[in-house]
């Protein structure tokens, strides 16, 4: 995993700082430079290594592309379309995403052939060149944000793999307060505001909040939580997880 040097992460470095304050000086975590691209990256199509970024790449395999669509890289397709909302976003994000929120209902690839006007196999081919399978279904907003991160420059991670953030948390706060196969059936909201959790095994209390970080298949699962507002419970509802899989190879 990588993290961009980006204000929206902001939030991750501030977190990782203060685990390095309060664990042991001999154990910090370490932030490397990542290295998001290469020259020497291939990729394999069509049985034969091929430069994504090439602008005959499209003629080459054989993917007959509309003549306003040929000779150009599938990145900078996809640039033409979302650079101008990025520049939007980065000049004044507040007004930016107010711009973009009127597409949230609509799919990026919706976005792509109603708004954009590409054919679809415009669409296929640059998604197949950029991104992952089915990447462009997300909604119109997701992308832009997934992209607004991915176009920072500078990325890091961690020495030793990401997995020392997780370690690091868990050293600090205690085996004794991780509990394994505490099943939660039952979130109580107080009038206070407090939230009280209720497991099949003794580990249940009340908290000043709860982080509920499960998919929302397993939130309908318990037995008995509070009925959201609407609009909380339609994000749930809306909510939508990429089964990702990666495959490294080295020689």
């Amino acid at each position: 995993m990588r993290i961009p040097r980006s204000k929206l992460h902001a939030r991750v470095y501030h977190f990782i700082r203060y685990l390095n304050v309060n664990k042991r000086q001999d154990d910090k975590i370490e932030l490397i430079p990542y290295i998001q691209e290469n020259r020497n990256n291939v990729s394999f199509i069509h049985n034969a290594k091929s430069d994504i970024d090439h602008p005959e790449l499209s003629s080459r395999l054989k993917i007959p592309l509309p003549p306003g669509y040929q000779g150009k890289p599938a990145r900078d397709l996809l640039g033409e379309v979302i650079r101008p909302w990025l520049a939007l976003l980065q000049k004044d994000f507040d007004f930016g995403f107010a711009q973009i929120a009127q597409y949230d209902v609509i799919s990026f690839r919706v976005y792509l052939h109603l708004i954009a006007g590409w054919p679809h196999k415009v669409i296929d081919f640059v998604e197949l060149m950029t991104s992952q399978t089915n990447q462009f279904d997300l909604s119109f907003i997701e992308i832009i944000m997934q992209n607004l991160d991915f176009n920072t420059q500078n990325w890091a991670t961690i020495k030793g793999g990401m997995s020392r953030l997780v370690w690091s948390a868990v050293q600090l706060v205690g085996f004794e307060n991780i509990h394994i196969n505490a099943r939660v059936h039952k979130i109580i909201e107080g009038q206070d505001g407090r939230v009280t959790l209720q497991t099949t095994g003794s580990h249940g209390g009340t908290f000043d909040k709860a982080i509920l970080a499960i998919p929302p298949a397993a939130l309908h699962r318990i037995h008995e939580r509070p009925t959201w507002s609407f609009m909380k419970e339609q994000a749930i509802r809306s909510m939508h997880f990429e089964p990702l899989y990666k495959l490294v190879s080295r020689s």
